[in-house]
């Protein structure tokens, strides 16, 4: 498993506007055409925003070939079609736009252990 290409896959299509779902084991990352990037772990409902109108965000991942630490910085829940964000802070951050109903799917294919 790459975390860092999966990143760089990831914050490349949002950059183009490219809307794009893939999961990487139990970790879904997506991007938006409006040029937002994200990385979820479903079980646990993390987020860490990668990519903000197409302006990457501080990296929070330390990868080495044997082990990774991901500094999540929210968690996330989606209500219809909003992705909802609570930070650490109690900041809450709604989107709206997202492939919500697309996210939900593969969470419920990443908690299965499947691979898309």
């Amino acid at each position: 498993m790459n975390i860092a290409d999966e990143v760089d896959h990831i914050t490349g299509c949002a950059e183009n506007g490219d809307a794009r779902i893939v999961s990487l084991g139990r970790f879904l990352f997506f991007s938006t055409e409006a040029g937002d990037a994200w990385m979820l772990e479903p079980r646990e409902s993390s987020a860490l925003c990668l990519m903000q109108d197409r302006e990457r965000r501080p990296r929070a991942i330390d990868e080495t070939p044997s082990s990774f630490t991901v500094g999540w910085d929210g968690h996330y829940h989606i209500e219809g079609r909003a992705f909802v964000v609570t930070k650490e802070s109690e900041k809450v951050h709604i989107r709206l736009g997202y492939p919500t109903e697309q996210i939900l799917e593969m969470a419920r294919l990443v908690g299965e252990g499947g691979r898309t």
